[in-house]
């Protein structure tokens, strides 16, 4: 019953971040696992710590938005 209520509900616009995240954020993933590969520890934490913030920053702000 709730998967028939839910198709009736008005669509709500995404989000510019959430659009924007959608792109960087698995280029970030992308970056860490290249670092890591080529041994650059460094470069390999900066891109992860940078994908797990902006994903945590996202998650947030959509969810504070809702409210």
């Amino acid at each position: 019953m709730q998967e028939q209520e839910r198709e009736h509900e008005p669509t709500r616009p995404i989000p510019h971040i959430v659009r924007v995240w959608r792109i960087v954020g698995p280029v970030l993933e992308m970056v860490a696992l290249v670092a890591a590969h080529q041994q650059r520890e460094g470069l390999a934490l900066a891109a992860k710590a940078l994908a797990v913030l902006g994903q945590s920053t996202t998650v947030w702000l959509v969810g504070r938005e809702r409210r």
